[in-house]
């Protein structure tokens, strides 16, 4: 199987992010972005008509706590999902091309040999649309 060039450097992409993250005493604001958008690709993986990005990622806040001998963290954050051809397939709201939401919430990592793993996501916030931006 050979990969286009998108396909390539989605790979490099993730191959330097799960370095980078073994690296870290926590996870970046980045790691968490990549990872909260990952989460929604896989959220939406059925729906061949969509297209999902998690733009504006803020860290808001973060805990560290060891558990049980392993490493925790926990990243409260706030982030804009949008869908840039739009979205018909969610909680029966539709979304025209380049709106979506304000999402808050959490995500919990844990400390693995080979870096922070996404363990939890948890969404605190309801939503609200964004417009989609004028041409």
């Amino acid at each position: 199987m050979q990969l286009d060039k998108k396909q390539l450097r989605r790979l490099t992409l993730g191959i330097i992010i799960l370095v980078s993250m073994g690296c870290s005493s926590r996870p970046s604001e980045s790691d968490a972005n990549a990872m909260l958008d990952s989460y929604w690709k896989q959220q939406m993986r059925g729906y061949e008509d969509v297209e999902v990005q998690v733009v504006n990622f803020r860290k808001t806040n973060g805990l560290a706590e060891i558990k049980d001998g392993a490493k925790y963290y926990t990243m409260d954050y706030q982030a804009e999902v949008i869908f840039p051809k739009g979205n018909r397939h969610l909680g029966g709201d539709d979304y025209k091309p380049g709106e979506g939401f304000l999402e808050k919430g959490n995500l919990r990592f844990v400390k693995t040999e080979e870096g922070w793993r996404l363990v939890d996501k948890e969404r605190s916030s309801s939503e609200r649309r964004i417009p989609a931006k004028s041409q």
